[in-house]
């Protein structure tokens, strides 16, 4: 009996063990994004424009869910345009904004929960990057895996911002550990739940989409033929299909402009059909990683070109995924390096699997060794990018503005500005007029096209009296060379404004934005408001109505 009891213990004792170590990699996973979340500067403002238009993309969608305007859901979406001109919901995908929106409801609109859900899908990428390697990798070389790409500066810098990328990437490694797993079981609901997961994919950012050839391709690889006999094949793509219409829809209508970023050779200095071109993001890799897993990961590749015992599926699938994904985002005419967060994933594998394979006996430890080097330094070394001075103005004019009244904004960062306007539960009752929308016509970015409305100086300092313009918060040298910002300035320099106070601007990074002047409208105020109309160029409409009804 004595015996019995022991080995009952101690088998109790390895199946703990057992489970501890098999849940070690997913807590230090857990610890090292928890580790990045806690290195942003939270009390400073949004940094990249874009990530200002997502954060107020999940606070619209919060809002209209407590709000719930049945029967004048158009109406509300103008009225909110109005007061917060920074959304972009018919620009981007609805679903990082819509889940944004339920930790909105649950923790509070703050810019602390806007990155916590990043920092959620940031954890799902970095947890099905270790489950999909460990199906070809021991645990330390596929914690390793996990972790320089967690680490990776390019995947930190876009992890610990409001952005698409990581939560992207998540769906996408998410879809390729199912796809495996059907490709092993053969089981139908697993197809299904593949179809889902890149939906979902596509409606975070829809260039995930890339993937699909790989998928189809890796497919016929396994089974061949058969696939076009397979029923559940056949329904789970038709599902595909039906399913991204909506978003095939919103995309060649309303955000067509995302089309017309994609292949106008104007989007971008780089001609696409060039070498330079071609090697755009060739070039950008070691920054994106560092310069030793790039050379790891050519060395890894030469190998297997030359050696056929090292093509097994990892390294075909990753190949894949690495060619199809360069290739795609290379012939999108638009370049910009947060673009292939989405194909480094394959550059690590490719690293890590070459040592593994010529050192098996060390390898693992070696690996595992450089991945905590790297995401120590990345940690230490890649400070998040900040910026200070446009909480601080929206103080100033919540506390010194009418009520109903409108704040009006010139300055690169109106989004930071306006998201911290919203933050001010109790100053709901004012608007925000954008300089540039009231002066100037801009599809997106001044570089791809601005159009000066035929406006004089006497005609600006009235619009501002008429749109009941209490505030004026201006950066100095906001697109300072064109004509109608000139006639602002010197609007605000006549008697009918007052300098009430100038916010210094300070970031850890390079910007032209040195400080914030704030500027009282002395002259008479229209209680009644003039209607306004404030052009959407990017999807060709127009928002029409009062500020500040």
């Amino acid at each position: 009996m004595l015996m019995t009891n022991s080995a009952a213990s101690a088998a109790r004792a390895n199946t703990g063990l057992r489970a501890w170590n098999a849940a070690l990699p997913f807590l230090l996973l857990a610890l090292s994004v928890l580790l990045l979340f806690l290195s942003v500067t939270y009390q400073g403002d949004l940094w990249w424009s874009d990530a200002t238009r997502h954060a107020m993309d999940g606070v619209f969608y919060h809002d209209l869910l407590r709000d719930l305007p049945v029967g004048h859901l158009k109406q509300y979406a103008i009225e909110y345009y109005l007061q917060y001109p920074a959304l972009a919901t018919l620009f981007y995908p609805p679903l990082f904004a819509l889940v944004e929106a339920v930790f909105f409801a649950i923790f509070g609109v703050s810019k602390v929960t806007a990155l916590l859900t990043v920092a959620v899908f940031y954890l799902a990428a970095a947890w099905g990057v270790y489950v999909l390697s460990r199906r070809w990798l021991d645990r330390k070389s596929a914690f390793a895996v996990s972790l320089l790409f967690v680490g990776a500066p390019e995947v930190t810098l876009w992890g610990r911002q409001i952005m698409l990328e990581i939560p992207a990437c998540a769906f996408l490694v998410w879809s390729s550990v199912v796809f495996f797993r059907y490709l092993d079981q053969n089981n139908p609901r697993l197809f299904y739940l593949l179809v889902v997961l890149l939906t979902a994919g596509a409606y975070t950012k829809q260039t995930v989409l890339f993937m699909v050839p790989v998928f189809a391709w890796s497919l016929y690889s396994r089974k061949g033929r058969a696939i076009f006999k397979c029923r559940h094949i056949w329904t789970g793509v038709g599902l595909f299909g039906l399913l991204l219409l909506p978003l095939i829809w919103v995309t060649l209508t309303l955000a067509r402009f995302n089309l017309e970023l994609a292949v106008k050779e104007g989007s971008t200095q780089v001609p696409v059909f060039s070498w330079a071109g071609m090697f755009y993001y060739l070039r950008l890799f070691p920054q994106q990683t560092n310069w030793i897993l790039c050379i790891l990961a050519v060395l890894t590749l030469i190998a297997i070109a030359l050696r056929k015992s090292w093509r097994g599926d990892a390294e075909k699938f990753f190949a894949g995924w690495l060619v199809s994904g360069y290739v795609f985002f290379s012939l999108i005419a638009l370049k910009d390096s947060r673009y292939t967060v989405m194909i480094l994933l394959p550059l690590v594998f490719f690293a890590v699997q070459g040592v593994v394979r010529v050192t098996p006996r060390i390898g693992p430890f070696l690996i595992l060794a450089f991945s905590l080097v790297c995401y120590a330094y990345t940690l230490r070394e890649t400070p998040v990018p900040y910026v200070l001075g446009y909480a601080e103005a929206v103080d100033y004019v919540a506390a010194h503005a009418p009520r109903g009244s409108v704040v009006m904004f010139s300055g690169y960062r109106d989004g930071a500005f306006i998201f911290d306007m919203r933050l001010r539960e109790d100053r709901r009752d004012l608007s925000v007029l954008r300089a540039d929308k009231l002066l100037l016509t801009v599809k997106q970015r001044r570089d791809l096209g601005v159009v000066q409305r035929n406006i004089t100086e006497t005609e600006t300092a009235e619009m501002l009296n008429r749109y009941g313009v209490s505030y004026v918060v201006d950066q100095p040298n906001f697109w300072d060379d064109l004509k109608n910002m000139q006639q602002l300035q010197r609007v605000l320099h006549t008697k009918q404004f007052r300098l009430v106070g100038t916010i210094p601007v300070v970031s850890n990074v390079g910007h032209l934005d040195h400080k914030l002047e704030i500027y009282q409208n002395l002259g008479p105020l229209n209680a009644h408001r003039e209607r306004i109309r404030l052009e959407l160029p990017m999807a060709g409409l127009v928002m029409e109505g009062k500020l500040g009804e």
